[in-house]
């Protein structure tokens, strides 16, 4: 008002005309004209009046809350209309386990006789990636088959339900390498995947037949799966440590034996003199060719009784078993992430070039967390040391490559 109320012959001392422009509140009018908002929380209002027009600047968005089983918000919390808030109208629960969920959306009590727009179950299918159905009492519900985190949102009042795999930490371990490198430097196993074996390095005699070693050969869940192996003492024992030797690399085990074959016949020697290997990755039979200096190969023989790693002639070593090469990671890493198609080819690698092309600054980081480069379009992933890398967003782990 100006200090008075309307009056019969004066009607210009109230103002409830607001201004769109400047208001944030949900406002409404009651019977007698009196402008009326409803907040849910503690909050600073401002109320202001700018030619004529009242602004009204308050949070009048209704919260929400997950009423829900046991398996979503625990037991002290389970069915409660008021309790687990949404914060903006979205709640992550992690690590959920399998088996079946149900849950509401509430606006922070039950429907009555008289009020019935306190409960939502209605879904929406183009936002939820998981089979929603209702359950007698109307309560959603959904089924999951192994451990996962599940995001819960409402839009307009409708419900999307999205679970995600939850991402992977990997500990020391070894991550088969799938494309070619500039350097293979490193630490590795020499696998015959279909057998689930590596070459023992750790043997007093590395030359015998049954020299490998079980393994346990695990795989990411996404849309490029990373093959991988957890590390222990019997796999860092059977080690090798490739390096960099005139034109080719030196493969040494632990008791700093060298491996290689300096007559293109099959056999193997393991001597403390290096001795000199090619390795490439064969993109055509998707192993690891590791050539010696005498023109064998290196494969694993899996007829019974002669199972053994050794090389094989260069005529004959395409009947016995490719290897693959798993290289090792020390630290802390997360595994990629399943992405979507747009993301993954937003950032590409040929050669030794990254580029960059979503739009925004990315970041390369080691498998300890350590940001090395930020990228804004490219980058020569020569200049960073021989390891493992992700590169990341800040949010999303978009591409895993090794150097």
């Amino acid at each position: 008002t100006d200090g008075q109320w309307n009056s019969e012959t004066e009607t210009d001392h109230e103002f409830t005309s607001t201004d769109a422009d400047c208001t944030t509140a949900d406002v409404s009018y009651d019977s007698d004209g009196n402008i009326c908002f409803t907040t849910y929380k503690v909050q600073d209002v401002v109320i202001s009046i700018v030619n004529g027009k009242v602004c009204v600047k308050a949070d009048t968005e209704k919260p929400y809350y997950l009423a829900a089983d046991e398996s979503l918000v625990g037991g002290d919390n389970a069915w409660q209309p008021n309790v687990v808030e949404m914060v903006n109208g979205t709640i992550t629960i992690s690590d959920v386990a399998a088996g079946e969920h149900k849950f509401k959306v509430t606006d922070g009590q039950w429907n009555s006789e008289t009020e019935t727009d306190h409960e939502f179950n209605v879904w929406n299918d183009e936002c939820s990636n998981v089979t929603l159905t209702h359950d007698d009492n109307g309560n959603i519900s959904f089924s999951t088959n192994e451990e996962q985190n599940i995001t819960i949102s409402i839009v307009n009042k409708e419900i999307c339900v999205e679970v995600a795999d939850i991402p992977v930490t990997l500990n020391a371990h070894y991550v088969k390498v799938s494309e070619a490198l500039s350097d293979w430097s490193g630490d590795y196993l020499i696998v015959y995947e279909e057998g689930a074996l590596a070459f023992n390095g750790g043997l007093d005699d590395i030359t015998i037949a049954q020299n490998g070693l079980s393994v346990e050969i695990k795989e990411t869940e996404s849309k490029k799966s990373i093959k991988y192996i957890q590390a222990n003492d019997a796999t860092v024992a059977a080690e090798f440590s490739i390096a960099i030797y005139n034109n080719g690399y030196t493969i040494q085990n632990k008791s700093a034996l060298y491996i290689g074959q300096t007559t293109d016949a099959n056999g193997i020697k393991a001597q403390a003199a290096e001795l000199e290997n090619s390795i490439s990755y064969n993109s055509t039979d998707e192993c690891i060719d590791i050539i010696a200096s005498g023109g064998a190969y290196l494969r694993y023989n899996a007829t019974s009784g002669q199972e053994r790693f050794r090389y094989y002639k260069s005529s004959t070593y395409s009947a016995q078993k490719p290897v693959q090469l798993y290289k090792k990671a020390d630290g802390e890493t997360p595994t990629e992430v399943e992405n979507n198609a747009h993301t993954e080819v937003m950032i590409s690698i040929t050669g030794n070039t990254l580029v960059n092309m979503t739009g925004h600054e990315v970041g390369i980081f080691s498998v300890t967390g350590q940001r090395m480069a930020t990228i804004v379009e490219s980058f020569d992933i020569s200049t960073l040391p021989a390891g493992m890398y992700v590169v990341s967003d800040g949010k999303n782990t978009l591409k895993l490559f090794t150097r």
